[in-house]
């Protein structure tokens, strides 16, 4: 089986998410 794509669509969303929280802290921020 070749598990490339589905690591690559995983750090694809973790990455997401991250800049997704990494905006709202920012947002945050005073």
């Amino acid at each position: 089986m070749n598990y490339k794509p589905f690591t690559t669509l995983t750090f694809d969303c973790y990455g997401t998410l991250i800049d997704w929280e990494s905006g709202i802290w920012d947002g945050f921020q005073p």
